[in-house]
């Protein structure tokens, strides 16, 4: 199979068995500034930015997600350094979600400890609650016989008490072999290995596709133009505005029948995820579809085209991608781009510069009006 793409458009592809059917799954990635959410970044930059700042954590399983779901990388950058207790809040569309955040602290013979100051707390599941032998988080901090309380909590389960158990707090994804996604794969038995292997089991609940936590999920998808609201994840703006790319990515197959005729066809292509990155203020927006293939290798399909689409472009009809893209296909010229290249790169040098003017504007507006929202609770209390 070709694929045919832009430079800007990031791509995933995986098949799988379902009821003995096999499908593609077609994973498209959109890389984007958060200052400027409808001007596609490359490729190239999203694997080498995003790489580094998720470490080793895995960006996406490549497989149809049942829900739409926000995942957030990054730290807690405290405003008041001096200070031991501060909040991030997420908000996307109508999801909306807010976590307490500590320095280090001990339990003293029953009491916790006084609470260390901090200037940056990277929310991590390894400051959250958990430890050796807790299935939901076991790299966390706080259970069983640990001296340690975890930094990262939600404002409705703080930690009161030595015994107290709670789900782990945080804006990334989970394990998959973490109770929570693992509980979600069915069964597999006799009748699964007669009947259905290597599929799924008949009884796996696909939202083990889904690995944020519930609170960062939603049943409908995402259209695009939500609102962004991200506090107190970057060292310098404590709120940074945005919202969901509007830019539309198509994707579209050809698939060759008897008599070497074509069959041009387009897959469906929901945003169903949502990654952030504030440190970078970058985000990652991925559209995602299925088509019913001939095998495990997809042999029936000649030719897989991406098509990113602006929200003023007027839409293309199947006809009209399909002579667009024959077309591009019948180009062989080569064009040195070079000279276009530096060109280009010195225009998104200034438009970072541009872009960041109204930003910082807005911010300054809801210090002075004092909308930035604050912590609730001292940290004594």
């Amino acid at each position: 199979m070709r694929v045919l793409k832009e430079q800007t458009t990031g791509l995933l592809l995986k098949s799988f068995l379902l009821n003995n059917k096999d499908y593609l799954c077609v994973t498209a990635l959109h890389y984007f500034d958060l200052n400027n959410p409808e001007e596609p970044l490359k490729e190239a930059d999203m694997w080498k930015d995003c790489m580094k700042e998720l470490n080793k954590e895995i960006l996406d399983l490549a497989m149809p997600k049942p829900n739409a779901e926000v995942l957030v990388c990054g730290s807690c950058h405290n405003p008041v350094e001096s200070e031991s207790a501060s909040h991030v809040k997420l908000k996307v569309g109508e999801i909306s979600k807010e976590l307490f955040v500590f320095g280090e602290r001990f339990w003293n013979e029953g009491q916790i400890s006084r609470v260390e100051s901090f200037k940056q707390m990277p929310l991590t599941y390894a400051n959250s609650f958990g430890g050796e032998g807790f299935a939901k988080n076991p790299i966390g901090k706080g259970y069983n016989d640990s001296i340690e309380l975890p930094n990262i909590e939600a404002p409705n389960a703080l930690t009161s008490s030595k015994n107290e158990e709670s789900d782990p707090a945080g804006f990334m994804p989970y394990d998959i072999s973490w109770e929570q996604c693992s509980s979600k794969l069915g069964t597999y038995d006799e009748e699964w290995k007669n009947e259905l292997w290597p599929g799924f089991a008949a009884d796996m609940d696909y939202t083990y596709f889904n690995r944020a936590p519930q609170d960062q999920q939603q049943q409908k998808y995402f259209r695009g133009a939500e609102e962004i609201a991200v506090v107190n994840m970057h060292p310098k703006h404590h709120l940074l505005l945005s919202s969901i790319p509007e830019l539309s990515i198509r994707s579209f197959t050809t698939s060759t029948l008897k008599d070497d005729e074509e069959l041009f066809e387009e897959i469906e292509m929901r945003r169903d995820t949502l990654w952030l990155f504030p440190e970078i203020q970058k985000g990652i927006l991925i559209f995602r579809g299925t088509k019913e293939v001939k095998d495990e290798e997809y042999s029936n399909v000649e030719y897989l085209n991406l098509k990113a689409f602006r929200v003023e472009d007027e839409p293309k009809n199947l006809d009209e991608v399909y002579e667009l893209q024959k077309k591009e296909l019948s180009r062989t010229a080569d064009v040195d781009s070079s000279a276009m290249n530096a060109a280009q790169a010195k225009i998104e040098e200034a438009k970072k510069e541009v872009f960041d003017i109204p930003r910082a504007f807005k911010e300054s507006i809801a210090q002075n009006r004092g909308e930035l929202p604050t912590l609730q609770q001292t940290p004594d209390e």
